[in-house]
């Protein structure tokens, strides 16, 4: 599968607007391609997730076969298994939108922790994330040589909600 068959996909497919919106954001933090295009599975023994296909890993969706999957099934698996069922839609435009990546990057978990702490916009959201970041860092080494990557993550989502 190619970087431009699964963007595609997301694009002509009835999917809600706004998960649209946000997984076009997504895909460009989560998919690694090859030159000409093809999506890789990346297997990077520092991340805990494991081998990952479009930025799903293999700890949280054993059942995927990275090899066969087309691109109905990835985003499907992103609206199914984030979007709706972490229930995106409801939360306020932006704020839904940084809690679906969070919940994408970081796991529900940790998203659900950050929005409890009453945070009223996705500024907010934001900043307690990548608060988290830092921390994670700090207290895991080996996890360090992403926090780059986390923080400039952030950055461009600040940027993509403000468009």
């Amino acid at each position: 599968m190619t970087v431009k068959e699964l963007n595609e996909y997301l694009e002509s497919a009835d999917y809600p607007s706004r998960f649209k919106f946000i997984q076009a954001f997504v895909f460009k933090w989560e998919v690694v391609a090859s030159r000409a295009g093809t999506i890789l599975i990346e297997n990077d023994p520092a991340d805990p997730g494991g081998a990952t296909f479009a930025g799903l890993d293999r700890r949280s969706h054993p059942d995927l076969n990275f090899k066969k999957i087309n691109p109905k099934a990835v985003c499907d698996t992103y609206l199914e298994k984030y979007w709706a069922k972490f229930d995106c839609e409801a939360y306020p435009y932006s704020l839904g939108e940084a809690f679906y990546n969070c919940c994408v990057n970081c796991g529900l978990g940790r998203a659900k922790k950050i929005i409890a702490k009453e945070v009223k916009d996705s500024a907010a959201f934001l900043d307690a994330q990548e608060d988290f970041y830092n921390r994670l860092a700090e207290s895991k080494p080996r996890l360090k040589k992403f926090l780059g990557g986390w923080e400039n993550r952030t950055a461009a989502l600040r940027k993509y909600l403000d468009n």
